[in-house]
């Protein structure tokens, strides 16, 4: 026998999940520090608004008896919770809820003291990301050294849940939708860099400031491999003028439609590349703030700002 139609798999976890959306939507509930005393309920619209959607959207994910689970928990599990402790229990509820509603993790949660982020290379090896300790220059600019290296990575191995049933899969991976991005509270790329208006024949401007979509070359699966930025081995970085130590971040973010995977040994049963990348985004592996991509890399440097002379 196949697989039940869709819409009949998972029909009780998406009406539990459902459930929890609507009450946490009647209740107006709230995580960025709104007093409960002011709460209001949530319309569809103004849940809709908040979050950049349309409000059949969210008709559909709190409808209890046909409900259509979100494509992205994670900007309802901001709007509901946010980070504040005291909702922490009542997050990982509907985060739960969530991954049971499409077949994943429905044995007993582990303690939450004692699950642990995953960095991505534990899972594949697809980035090497290297900074080197900044340069300062002249007028308070600082040169920053990286070393960025893409891979196709082989024979790796994970878990994948296929007809209700775990199966290991072996496989290899590559990037095909890589963002390259650069972050700090005080600094800043200069103008003449890759992430502002430098041109450069293997990016283009990324969806975030200060980012670029890396376009190099590809291998014959449409990976990007190399170092399409070997000619970029520095950027320049300027001051924002906010005191306090200069932690400059660099990453390598990515979204599910961004990896190329392909199974290299199957077994008994046949996974898809989907079943492969719904393990790999169920792992506890960082993500933006979106929540739309994994960091798949990630290295910072620090060093105290050097402030400009005044003139």
């Amino acid at each position: 026998m196949g697989r039940p139609p869709t819409r009949d798999r998972y029909r009780e976890q998406r009406r539990h999940l459902a459930l929890l959306i609507d009450t946490a939507l009647r209740e107006g509930q709230r995580g960025d520090g709104t007093p409960r005393a002011n709460w209001e309920p949530w319309t569809d619209t103004s849940f809709a608004n908040r979050l950049n959607v349309s409000a059949s959207n969210v008709n559909d994910w709190r409808n209890r008896q046909d409900p259509v689970r979100p494509n992205n928990i994670v900007p309802l599990l901001n709007a509901f919770y946010g980070k504040l402790p005291e909702f922490a229990a009542a997050r990982r509820e509907m985060d739960r809820a969530w991954d049971r509603a499409r077949g994943i993790d429905t044995e007993d949660p582990p303690d939450p003291g004692k699950v642990e982020t995953r960095k991505f290379s534990d899972i594949a090896e697809v980035v090497y990301l290297l900074l080197n300790q900044p340069t300062p220059q002249n007028l308070g600019t600082l040169l920053v050294p990286y070393t960025l290296r893409l891979f196709c990575d082989q024979d790796q191995q994970i878990d994948v849940k296929v007809n209700g049933k775990l199966v290991r899969v072996k496989f290899e991976i590559g990037l095909t939708k890589p963002l390259f991005m650069v972050e700090s509270q005080n600094w800043q790329p200069v103008q003449d860099t890759i992430f502002r208006r430098k041109k450069h024949r293997c990016t283009v401007p990324g969806p975030v400031p200060d980012s670029v979509l890396i376009t190099g070359d590809r291998d014959g699966r449409g990976r990007i491999v190399g170092e399409p930025l070997e000619d970029e081995p520095h950027i320049i970085m300027e001051s924002t003028g906010v005191d306090g130590d200069g932690l400059i971040t660099m990453s390598v973010q990515v979204p599910r439609d961004g990896f190329s995977v392909a199974l290299t040994d199957a077994g008994p049963i046949s996974p898809t590349q989907s079943d492969v990348l719904d393990a790999i985004f169920a792992e506890a592996v960082p993500r933006d703030a979106s929540g739309r991509r994994l960091v798949v890399a990630k290295a910072a440097v620090k060093l105290p700002v050097v402030k400009v002379p005044e003139a």
